[in-house]
């Protein structure tokens, strides 16, 4: 088989194992059923030098590749290199393990060609670059793991269309923009990390419709405004920062957006807070101006928060009639 033959290339720590012409009997990393082979695992492989995903050759018809897993995750972080998009080929592929690696570049568009992968580890690599919009074709996904590496761009409204999805961990990120109302649809979703990223705005009252367990939807690290909405109650209890959760959220947490406030896209009073060592080994930056509209949301401090209960609007404005009466009577007496 040519994918297992540019693996033994790309890896070159396999060779040692790679002996004879039958690669079911590679039992080190090949894994076969009935004499075809269905699961390369390197998993737990001492591996010595530096090593590549193997690409998978032109001409080579992916659709009769019959791997369906590929695992090499706790081998050293030995893997560097990109994704390689001919993978998006290998449309018997079901579950890639690759976490706690090296691997650079971006999460392949091209992988929404793999019509039966269930399950992505890419988390703790170097990967950047964006979510890909295509993926969610991915009508058979169950679980994608990209937490801890270098991802930026905002969360695909798109993903809303992989309907099986039941784990989704992109925490200690660089994601910002806000949570999609589109997602609400993701019914089966019951794990998601997005915590220590730059996530703005306000929380969608329209994931009141996903049922997570208490701990399981992880919001912390980010710069969300207002509060958590009154109609979650019931159906999700968030980890969310204190300026969301506080009893005052409504005053001192208000967004609004930049136009009317004269501000930057991204301005605020409030610092994000400082990622406990429990949530992250990575301290989320900043979020950029770049990376978000003019009209983007953002909190409003106490200090700059405008009175809006009726008792109060009485007193400013008899405050304001009073001063303006006394200056009046001071002019009057000055022309006496």
């Amino acid at each position: 088989m040519k994918f297992l033959q540019a693996l033994v290339t790309a890896v070159p720590d396999l060779k040692q194992y790679a002996d004879g012409a039958d690669y079911c009997d590679w039992r080190n990393f090949v894994q076969c059923v009935k004499g075809v082979a269905t699961k390369v695992k390197l998993t737990g492989l001492k591996l010595t030098q530096a090593s590549s995903l193997p690409d998978l050759a032109d001409g080579v018809n992916g659709t009769l590749v019959t791997v369906t897993g590929f695992e090499a995750n706790d081998i050293g972080a030995m893997l560097s290199g990109t994704l390689p998009l001919s993978w998006g080929r290998l449309t018997q592929m079901q579950r890639i393990v690759l976490s706690g690696n090296a691997l650079t570049g971006s999460l392949p568009a091209e992988w929404s060609g793999m019509t039966s992968l269930m399950w992505v580890y890419v988390d703790g690599n170097s990967l950047t670059g964006e979510l890909p919009k295509s993926w969610s074709s991915f009508s058979l996904m169950m679980a994608v793991y990209a937490a801890s590496n270098r991802l930026t761009g905002v969360l695909p409204s798109e993903w809303s269309g992989m309907t099986m999805l039941g784990t989704l961990a992109l925490s200690n990120n660089k994601l910002s923009g806000t949570l999609p109302a589109a997602w609400s649809s993701l019914r089966t979703l019951s794990w998601l990390e997005l915590n220590n990223n730059s996530l703005s705005g306000p929380l969608p009252a329209e994931w009141s419709k996903l049922h997570m367990s208490k701990g399981n939807l992880l919001l912390q690290d980010n710069n969300f405004c207002g509060c958590v909405p009154p109609e979650w109650a019931g159906s999700l209890t968030p980890t969310v920062d204190p300026a969301v959760s506080a009893d005052s959220c409504a005053t001192t947490n208000v967004c609004v957006t930049a136009s009317s406030s004269g501000a930057g896209p991204h301005s605020s009073s409030h610092s994000k807070p400082t990622p406990s060592p429990a949530s992250s080994s990575h301290s989320s930056p900043s979020p950029s101006p770049a990376s978000s509209s003019h009209t983007s949301p953002r909190r409003l401090s106490q200090a700059a928060a405008v009175p809006t209960s009726p008792r109060a609007l009485w007193c400013t404005a008899w405050s304001v009639k009073r001063a303006t009466a006394q200056s009046a009577a001071s002019a009057r007496a000055g022309t006496r």
